[in-house]
């Protein structure tokens, strides 16, 4: 009885260390490719996002943004860009997408309905990435202390004489605004941060996509 019982602590204290050296295996494979994806994305994405000191060339002439000599960054990322990067993150699905069966005839329903869903999916991200390339996309930034009426008005203004659709919230817990303006190849997103009294924007982002012409 004894030996026997010694036996099966000896299989299970084996079986223990099997699963252990299994673990660490595994540990270092996950490891080693999250470092080499790592690498991989730095390399191949390098140089997506840029950091300007004056707005693009191609930026649209009406739209004339208030105090931007005033802004603390801005950053510019091109359609091309953008577009890469769609590339780069939909990798995966676009790699099931060419490992599923070609010829459906024969195949039971549900490997049938996974293809059409990866080729669904695939359409989604063809559509991602084809929108992705025609706009460029500006991210700007104050963080010094601007009027809030006066700043408010002038967005108001500049959108009427642009035509461009207008929405706005506001939190009433933090008082955070949130302004949106959509028009023909513009997209203007608008965050901010109030003081107390509402008589200062603390910090405001501004997110512009335009048509990459």
């Amino acid at each position: 009885m004894g030996d026997h019982l010694q036996e099966q602590v000896d299989r299970i204290a084996e079986g223990n260390s099997w699963w252990r050296t299994c673990l660490i295996m595994a540990s270092v494979v996950v490891v080693s490719v999250a470092v080499l994806s790592f690498i991989a994305a730095r390399l191949y994405l390098g140089g997506l996002v840029k950091t300007i000191d004056a707005l693009p060339k191609d930026f649209p002439p009406d739209i004339q943004l208030y105090r931007i000599d005033q802004a603390a960054s801005t950053i510019l990322i091109r359609g091309q860009d953008k577009a890469k990067l769609a590339r780069f993150l939909t990798g995966p699905l676009r790699l099931l997408s060419i490992a599923a069966p070609i010829g459906l005839d024969g195949w039971s329903e549900s490997v049938i309905g996974s293809r059409e869903a990866v080729e669904w999916q695939k359409s989604k991200l063809d559509a991602l990435e084809s929108d992705a390339s025609r706009f460029n996309t500006l991210v700007i930034t104050w963080n010094g202390r601007l009027p809030h009426d006066e700043t408010i008005r002038y967005y108001m203004d500049l959108f009427i004489r642009n035509k461009l659709e207008e929405s706005s919230m506001r939190d009433s817990e933090t008082g955070a605004e949130s302004i949106s303006a959509i028009g023909d190849g513009i997209n203007i997103k608008m965050e901010l941060a109030v003081s107390s009294d509402r008589t200062e924007i603390t910090n405001m982002v501004m997110i512009i996509d335009y048509a990459n012409r």
